[in-house]
């Protein structure tokens, strides 16, 4: 069996989600896998990066 990393949660254009099925019954048509890292300022960078994305592709959207 391959080990994989799963995701945290998962971001949606609505907010963040525990699983990807959670993002998509919600209506969510695109998510983003968001990763737990054992270094919380890494982390905090990816997370504001990731967030950073997504608001610009939704005002790209609108």
């Amino acid at each position: 069996m391959k080990d994989s990393i799963q995701p945290y949660a998962w971001l949606g254009a609505a907010g963040v989600y525990r699983s990807q099925l959670d993002g998509a019954a919600n209506g969510e048509q695109s998510l983003t896998p968001l990763y737990a890292s054992p270094f919380p300022e890494a982390a905090s960078l990816a997370a504001r990066d990731v967030l950073t994305e997504r608001r610009r592709q939704i005002e790209q959207e609108q």
